[in-house]
């Protein structure tokens, strides 16, 4: 090893000292060089992952209005709820798109199903009254499925967060070439100061 660096003749302890910063110096490197690999995929990952969490959050809003309290007070929570929900899912649409214009078109699109199946669920369950938590799920109840399209963002995330940089991507692209969706980006107004009768969108 020391002939490999050079210092063959130089005294041990120095030669010691030498291998060791020299593999300090490597190891550092490397950690450095991965850090850069990963790092930035980390942050892609949390970021998607919030994407994502928000965007079923709207899924959840049929059972939190089936079986919310039967007050004004409870009506307005779940209205703001809405809000803040679409509000998250604009911000990420935003992100995604500095990200990549292709991965945000498949989040549109997985948001469009979702408000698809959800609209006509979140009116029927404004328009009847709350449950409470002992109440049992009637079996006829409606129950949205949108487990198609959570699964192709999920791939087409997969495909951003590879670490091959053309195949994948490529890929990603040609699985977003169909017509770009327009997801709504404003919710109605509240039907009534409480918000029911109101299926934001």
């Amino acid at each position: 090893m020391a002939d490999f660096l050079g210092i063959d003749g130089v005294a041990p302890a120095v030669a010691a000292a030498l291998i060791a910063a020299a593999a300090t110096l490597s190891v550092t490197l490397l950690k450095a060089l991965g850090w850069l690999i990963s790092g930035p995929r980390d942050r892609r990952r949390q970021l998607y992952g919030q994407a994502y969490e928000d965007a079923m959050g709207w899924l959840e809003m049929v059972y939190r209005i089936r079986r919310r309290a039967n007050t004004d007070e409870a009506d307005r929570a779940l209205v703001e709820r809405f809000h803040t929900l679409q509000e998250r899912i604009n911000h990420h649409r935003g992100w995604l798109g500095s990200e990549s214009k292709y991965l945000a078109r498949s989040y549109c699109r997985l948001v469009d199903a979702i408000k698809r199946e959800t609209e006509p669920l979140i009116q029927a369950a404004w328009d009847d009254d709350g449950r409470g938590p002992r109440i049992k799920t009637p079996n006829d109840d409606g129950h949205p499925n949108v487990e198609d399209e959570s699964l192709r963002f999920l791939a087409d995330v997969r495909l951003h967060l590879s670490i091959w940089p053309v195949l994948p991507r490529l890929l990603l692209v040609w699985r977003s070439r169909e017509k770009k969706p327009k997801t709504k980006t404003a919710l109605p107004p509240a039907a009534s100061a409480a918000g029911k009768g109101a299926s934001p969108s």
